[in-house]
């Protein structure tokens, strides 16, 4: 049951990857394609519209590589509590230790935290 289970997470995975490096394909190929239109032009204005779009497209593939991350993050963690190894987290004593690392900024600014 292990070995079956360990075979289909490494599936998962594998599709996983695949569908990121499709999914990071075509941006990165748009994005070499404006800087190399770029270069070739002479025109400032032309230049200038290239980068921004350029720009434009490395935003946007920030965002996906975020998104892919953030997914990668959340599968981890399911896996970790399908397979009983998640840790408890004392919510309480994290908001205690914020608080007491936010307290001179908070003090600074005028505000009171309780």
């Amino acid at each position: 049951h292990f070995t079956e289970r360990l075979r289909g997470q490494f599936e998962r995975q594998a599709q996983f990857i695949a569908d990121a490096a499709h999914e990071l394909r075509t941006p990165l190929a748009v994005l070499k394609a404006r800087l190399e239109l770029g270069l070739r032009s002479d025109a400032p204005q032309t230049l200038r519209h290239t980068l921004e779009q350029a720009g434009q497209d490395t935003d946007r593939l920030t965002h996906l590589a975020n998104q892919l991350l953030s997914l990668a993050r959340i599968e981890n963690g399911a896996r970790a509590i399908a397979e009983g190894g998640a840790q408890l987290l004392d919510l309480s004593q994290l908001a205690r230790d914020l608080g007491m690392a936010m307290a001179p900024l908070a003090h600074y600014r005028g505000v009171a935290l309780a």
